[in-house]
């Protein structure tokens, strides 16, 4: 089982853009705009004494050098500074995921990079505060040079009716060069947590912990959990590349997943009037966890000062995070939240090996990618690349060959092209569309080795493939088109280019899907669409997704030898052929097939590595199909491998199970 760290809560750390804001709750000076993105705060509750002690970090975006932020609170003499005396550590969300089982395909697909067309974001510098009340603050607001709008105040007219006072923090953009940001800590008297959202015209993002001696939830927004079913490892979403490109960074691959997204998810689902509470315990339990060093297990983590923050924890005896996307606005409530010691704890370790299917979580096939509309289509051919990718192209071009300086291009064109017109363009006479392939290693171009002229045309697009096996072994591929050509069919060629990346029809030109499966040995099984993979225990399983977790529907199945003979230890050369013997044995006596048959073409070498025997034909139980037997890699269990459907559905799924019985590929290693 994987583990995966999310962070839940971060005093001070850079987050994701959650939200565009329309409005702010900064007021600037002058006409520069400031906005207010997240809020990030801290709550600590002292029951005894009837003191909230707030510490709150803000993050926005503008232009302003200068700006207002106003926080109100039902106390006239608050204790304010502008260094926060409370340390406390990350909490993070852990998911204890199924194991991983995808087969690694080596790829690389280049790619745009991220859009840098948003607004950069800082943290604010405090400078001074004034104390002020509700018939005062819009007043001195105004003679300072702040912008009030008639909606803010209308805003603190109603703070006024609820006898609020403000604490107006005057602060700044930070220095050019600096990091991090300053938190405004501000301790007063009050008998339940307000969290002021009033300000605001459009969504902010807030998260929030509160101390105390109970958890806390809210009583005027609701709880909403989420749907662990839906997690899914971050390498299959909103991709056409592989969706196991775990190529050259397994860590980056295996520690993402769509946590967040899905939580903002479950937010908009409920109207953003809700918060998530994604930690909830004893204050004694993260203590324990800090002082025994165990944070990379639990997500514990210490950015500070340790005996600091195990100082501020001993001070409260229970800690609750949470998170929410308040919509805001002159019409929303402020959040309110109150101590419940009947609520349960919620822990930050997520275990999902009950709760998601392995293959689903990680996205072992290619069903888990996005299909292209565009190609291919009854106007469009297919051609079959090496290793099994097929590149989608018009049905009225035509494929040619030729090579310069030993290099091998295939061209595809309304007409045939040589190697002189292919010239032609690289010397800038504008000649017929073509889309171009060649061999090539990881870092190389088109032009790679070619004498270029000053006036070289480039590519229209250009992109790169690397298929399984090693990083050499790459395929280039560059469109070479005019300008105008390229705006007119601008969405037939990006459909081109994206189709190969599908991996559609790679096992098979019937089967348009493609399981990526490994054990130790790593497999590759093509089936059709509309068939769902899943694992029933340790057997994989794909079937008609129609038919749901139907026992007797056809499948491909795929089960340990061991669910039917006696384990073995693998390393005991000695008696590894015999029983190999015993398992072929028992695929006579169970499925009706000639041994004989069995061996066909079984080597020596297949009896320890991916060979195993050749798929033959049953007629038995029942049902009929194909059936082989595939030996184990090293240390890994033999396993028997069945295509097959019920006899009475046979006719029906026979060219399926055919094709399937194809397309399984073994490799070691």
């Amino acid at each position: 089982m994987s583990r995966i760290r999310i962070t839940i809560l971060t005093i001070g750390v850079l987050l994701s853009l959650a939200a565009r804001l329309s409005a702010s709750g900064l007021f600037p000076k002058g006409e520069e705009d400031i906005r207010l993105d997240e809020i990030n705060a801290v709550y600590a509750v002292n029951s005894q004494e009837g003191t909230i002690t707030a510490v709150i970090r803000q993050r926005y975006y503008g232009d302003a050098d200068n700006f207002l932020w106003l926080f109100p609170i039902p106390d006239s003499h608050p204790e304010v500074r502008f260094q926060a005396t409370l340390t406390l550590p990350e909490v993070q969300t852990i998911l204890e995921t199924p194991d991983m089982i995808c087969a690694r395909i080596w790829q690389h697909n280049g790619g745009d990079p991220a859009p840098d067309d948003y607004p950069p974001w800082g943290y604010p510098q405090a400078q001074e505060y004034q104390v002020l009340s509700g018939e005062t603050v819009a007043g001195w607001s105004q003679e300072h040079g702040y912008r009030l709008s008639d909606s803010t105040k209308a805003v603190i007219n109603r703070y006024i009716q609820q006898d609020m006072w403000f604490v107006a923090v005057e602060m700044s953009q930070q220095p050019e060069g600096t990091r991090g940001d300053t938190p405004v800590e501000i301790r007063y008297r009050a008998d339940q947590v307000m969290l002021p959202v009033r300000f605001e015209d459009g969504r902010i993002t807030v998260h929030l912990t509160i101390l105390g001696d109970t958890r806390y939830v809210p009583v005027n927004y609701g709880q909403a959990e989420i749907d662990y079913s839906l997690l899914r490892s971050d390498s299959i979403l909103g991709s056409t590349a592989n969706p196991i490109s775990a190529y050259a960074a397994p860590m980056y691959f295996t520690q993402r997943s769509n946590y967040q997204t899905l939580r903002d998810k479950t937010l908009f689902e409920h109207n953003y009037l809700t918060f998530i509470t994604e930690y909830a315990g004893n204050t004694a339990d993260i203590i324990t966890r800090i002082e025994n060093q165990s944070s990379t297990v639990t997500g514990i983590v210490i950015n500070d000062d340790r005996d600091q923050a195990i100082e501020t924890l001993r001070q409260y005896r229970y800690l609750t995070q949470l998170y929410g996307i308040i919509p805001g606005g002159s019409n929303v409530d402020d959040p309110v939240f109150v101590s419940d010691p009947d609520e349960a704890d919620i822990s930050n370790v997520i275990d999902l090996k009950d709760e998601v299917d392995p293959l689903e979580y990680w996205g072992c096939s290619t069903r888990s990618l996005p299909t292209i509309a565009e190609l291919p289509s009854a106007d469009s051919f297919l051609y079959t690349t090496e290793y099994g990718r097929r590149l989608a192209y018009p049905s009225d071009w035509v494929r040619s060959s030729f090579e310069i300086n030993g290099t091998e291009f295939q061209v595809f064109a309304s007409t045939n092209i040589d190697e002189e017109v292919f010239m032609d363009y690289i010397n800038g006479k504008l000649v017929p569309p073509m889309l171009v392939l060649r061999r090539g290693g990881f870092y190389d171009r088109l032009y790679e080795g070619l004498e270029l002229p000053k006036n070289i045309v480039r590519p229209a697009i250009e992109g790169g493939l690397i298929y399984p096996c090693n990083s050499e072994t790459a395929i280039k591929i560059a469109l070479l088109t005019s300008d105008e050509d390229l705006q007119s069919h601008r969405a037939m060629y990006e459909a081109i280019f994206n189709y190969p990346r599908t991996f559609s029809y790679y096992r098979h030109p019937k089967l348009m899907h493609t399981l990526f499966y490994k054990t130790l040995c790593q497999m590759e099984f093509g089936f059709p669409d509309g068939w769902k993979e899943r694992m029933e225990g340790k057997s994989l399983v794909i079937s008609p997704e129609s038919m749901g977790n139907d026992p007797n529907a056809p499948a491909l199945r795929l089960y340990p030898a061991a669910e039917v003979m006696p384990p073995v230890v693998w390393t005991d050369y000695e008696h590894r052929e015999e029983y190999v013997l015993a398992i072929i044995e028992h695929l006579e006596n169970s499925f009706q097939v000639d041994s004989h048959s069995l061996y066909e073409k079984m080597s020596e070498r297949d009896f320890s590595l991916c060979g195993g025997t050749v798929p033959v034909q049953f007629n038995a139980n029942g049902k009929r199909g194909y059936v082989r037997y595939l030996p184990p890699y090293m240390d890994d269990d033999a396993q028997i491998l069945e295509i097959s459907a019920p006899i009475e559905l046979y006719e029906q799924y026979k060219q399926e199970i055919e094709w399937m019985s194809e397309a399984v590929s073994l490799a070691c290693g």
